[in-house]
């Protein structure tokens, strides 16, 4: 990516009354210090599982577990970062990661295969 660096740390699962089955990862993602500013957020990431299923991340409060969570969108000046748990609501079987920032004509793709 050539406007900022998207890592992803850790993984793990949270099943809870009242929330459901989340797989969660641990994003960051930093703008480039000579980049600009950029517009970051949920709406950037699916989640790919079996047959090329795609699965759209969803945002929760109040769960101490969970918590950071990605921000849903974000303006973020070049050389600051964001850093939250990316939450997926599926017992699904997920694959790939997908990042691409919509706010970026033709912006690259990333994925990370976490399955």
């Amino acid at each position: 990516l050539p406007n900022h660096k998207v890592t992803v740390s850790r993984r793990k699962t949270v099943s809870e009354p009242g929330l459901g089955y989340i797989q969660a990862f641990m994003v960051k993602s930093c703008v480039n210090a000579n980049a600009g500013t950029m517009r970051l957020g949920l709406v950037d990431w699916s989640a790919v599982g079996r047959g090329g299923a795609n699965y759209d991340p969803i945002s929760v409060s109040g769960y101490p577990m969970l918590s950071p969570s990605y921000p849903g969108q974000r303006t973020v000046r070049a050389g600051q970062c964001v850093r939250g748990w990316l939450l997926f609501e599926t017992k699904a079987k997920l694959y790939y990661l997908i990042y691409s920032n919509v706010m970026v004509m033709n912006a690259d793709e990333a994925s990370w295969k976490i399955g």
